[in-house]
Formats: structure tokens, sequence, C-alpha cells
């Protein structure tokens, strides 16, 4: 009953979606800009895991928008929209990183977050603390593998999706992913170990 009804509530935003690019087309003023404001902070956060200073992050965001616009009338309407626009926003941010242009280690922005309900200072201190360590160990991933955990885990994309989005093999998703997760897994490990030794010493 819960799984049906969150895919009729996903079917029934693509399907706003789609009224919104069909409105845009059509001259309505107010369209795009809701689109903007509904997949905005999506865009941005797909873009900051790319190194990007923060200026060429916004340059990059409005680009992906000004390509959204551009593309409208080549969207296919039977297709879910988001995979779709992350097309465009990873295909802009990848474009602009072959010209060469310098990177900056990013502070995770919006995509990732560690929320706790009431946390105590010392919290908040380790949920920094780990917070920041998550960020650097994505950032040192194969660009290949931190796209696809950031796809298919921070934003929940489908095998099939990232596949699209990528323009890759459903197959090296799953290659991808794999290798990332134990990665991952093994810096976690050794991170816990160094605590240990320290927390015993």
């Amino acid at each position: 009953m819960h799984d049906g009804l969150a895919k009729e509530g996903g079917a029934q935003r693509s399907d706003e979606d789609c009224l919104l690019l069909a409105r845009h087309l059509q001259g309505d003023a107010e369209a795009f800009p809701q689109l903007v404001a509904r997949y905005g902070s999506l865009v941005y956060s797909v873009v900051g895991r790319y190194g990007l200073s923060r200026e060429e992050r916004d340059d990059v965001f409005q680009e992906v928008f000004v390509r959204v616009h551009r593309a409208a009338a080549t969207y296919q309407a039977e297709k879910a929209l988001k995979p779709w626009l992350l097309t465009i926003a990873v295909n802009t941010a990848r474009s602009h990183l072959s010209r060469g242009r310098p990177r900056e280690v990013s502070d995770g922005g919006a995509a990732l977050r560690i929320v706790s309900e009431q946390p105590s200072s010392q919290d908040r201190i380790e949920a920094s603390r780990t917070l920041k360590w998550l960020v650097g160990q994505l950032d040192a991933l194969p660009a290949h593998q931190r796209e696809v955990i950031l796809l298919c885990c921070v934003h929940h994309l489908e095998m099939r999706q990232v596949a699209e989005v990528l323009g890759i093999p459903v197959g090296t998703v799953k290659s991808h992913l794999r290798k990332a997760r134990l990665t991952l897994a093994a810096a976690l490990e050794r991170r816990e170990r160094t605590e240990a030794r320290e927390a015993a010493r």
C-alpha cells in the first residue's frame, strides 16, 4: 500500500515536471523558475561534487539550466525528468573540468548531511569530524566511482537511471558502486582501528 502510494506520488511529480516544461515551451514565464526552484538544490549538490570553486559552481549551475532551456523541446515526456536533467548536469560539469579549470576540495554542501534531533556539543563535534572525513574519502575516489556512489546513495537514483545519466552499461554502474563501497568500507575500518588504538593509550 505504502509503496503504491509512493509510486503514485513519484508519477504525479513526474507528470507535473513534464507540464512545467510544456508550459515553458508555450511561453509561460512562471514555469521555468518553478522548475529551477524544484530541482535547483539537487543540481547544485551534484555540481558541487566535482571539486569546482564556489564561483565556478555558480557558473556551471547557470549553464546547466541554460542547457535545459535549450534542450527542453527534445525532452521525451515518457521518460523521467530527473535522470534527464542530471545527465545535463553531469555532462556540463565534466565539460567544465575538461577545460583545465583549477579545482578545490568542497565542503560537501547540500549533498551530505548528518542530522541529530538534540545533539550534544560532543555529538556535533563528532558529526562534523565524521562528515569532513567522509567528504574527504569521497573526493579521493576515482571520478567514475564518485559519480556512481553519489547518484546511487545520495540522490537515490536506480542503477538503470544512473547508467542513463552517465552513459554507461548497468553492469559498469554495479562494478563502480561495488568498488567504491569496498574502498569506503576499508577506509572506515582503518579509521576505526586507528581510533581504537588512540583510545587504548
